[in-house]
This record gives C-alpha cells, structure tokens and sequence, in this order.
C-alpha cells in the first residue's frame, strides 16, 4: 500500500490506476527501496514507463515490464549511471567494491595518505550524497545494495584488477609500518588473498619492496 501511495504520488494518478504497476514493481524488488526507485527510473529510461500528452498521463505496458528481469536491467542501469560519475567518485567506488559491501573509515584514511588515492575522500562525499553509499552507526561505508557493489566492481578491468590489489597492499604496507600496525597489514593482506586476487607471497613480496 504505501509503495503504491510512493508511485501514485509520483505519477500523479490515482492509486487505483497504479496499483497494477506498483504489484508488479514490488514483485519485482520486493520492495526494497534502492531497487523500486532503480528499476523505476530503468522503465523511464528504456520508455517502457513514459507520458503520453494526448492522454495526459503516464503510461505503462504490464505485460512487458512483468517479463523484464530487474537484475539484469538494474545492473545496467547502474553502470551506465557509474561510467558518468566524476573521477573521484569512480576512484572511490572502485576501492570500496574491492573491499567487498562495507569498507572500515580507517581503511579509507590510511588510502588518504597515499598519494595515488588522495582523492577517495573526495569522491566518498559524492558517493553518499549521490544514494550509492552510507554511513551506519559502527564507523563503516557500505554500499546500499551488493548490485551496486557489483557495478561498482565491473568499473575495473578485469586485466587490471591484480595490479589495483597490489597497489592497496603497497599502500597499507606503508600506513601500517609507519604506524606499526602490522596486524592490520596481515589483516587486509588476508583479505585479499581469500578473494583470490593475489596470493599470499605476492603480498608479503610487496610487503619487503615496501620496507626498502
């Protein structure tokens, strides 16, 4: 009911003329909030949702939006979204996504410190105030949903996703050895190593280049 109110209000229809549309939304998202307003704006996009000035209304085809598969429509929607973020933002979803859905404040300091992701900081303010990341109450980032983690992960090359692994590890070697938090570095090394990115003697290779 009151996602058919969210919908009625938006389309500025009755909501016994959306009702059919909003069953078929909340089939579709099960009523989370970041898929509805998602694979919404995927239906304007793609004119399968869309206003029609002789009728004076928006209009909809049940049929063909019952049969869309959100995950595939959603995800694209999202890179396409991605593809025209600023730099910075790019940077900084890229760096979350390789940490998996939360990523700890204190990681995002230590890559401050850097010189190659000085600018995650930026593009981190962006990313919240632009719906793809919040904050919760335990001091993390959490992407609001894994499909936008997906999207955001799909933004580095394949090719290029060992080499981006590595400079972390050449990063946090040099934050936790400062800083003398070498369980940290073992910590994130570990991390790593079990998404099968890199290895554990590639990481404790870039560990003693870091040293010298």
């Amino acid at each position: 009911e009151d996602l058919n109110t969210m919908i009625s209000d938006a389309l500025c229809l009755y909501p016994r003329i959306c009702k059919s549309l909003s069953e078929v939304v909340m089939q579709k998202t099960k009523g989370n909030p970041f898929f509805v307003l998602e694979f919404i704006k995927s239906l304007k996009d793609r004119d399968l949702l869309k206003y029609n000035f002789h009728q004076r209304r928006w209009v909809w085809n049940e049929g063909t939006i019952r049969a869309e598969e959100i995950t595939d429509s959603v995800l694209q929607l999202l890179s396409s979204e991605m593809n025209g973020l600023s730099d910075n933002v790019q940077l900084l979803l890229k760096v979350m996504a390789c940490f998996g859905t939360k990523t700890c404040e204190s990681v995002i300091g230590y890559l401050v410190d850097s010189a190659e992701y000085s600018a995650v900081d930026d593009g981190l303010k962006k990313a919240v105030s632009d719906g793809f990341v919040e904050r919760n109450r335990k001091g993390t980032f959490n992407f609001v949903h894994d499909k936008v983690r997906e999207a955001a992960y799909n933004l580095i090359p394949e090719s290029d996703r060992k080499q981006v692994y590595m400079c972390f590890v050449t990063c946090f070697c040099c934050c936790c050895c400062v800083h003398f938090l070498v369980h940290a570095f073992v910590t994130k090394c570990f991390d790593f190593v079990i998404s099968f990115t890199i290895t554990w003697e590639e990481c404790c290779t870039q560990f003693a280049r870091g040293r010298m």
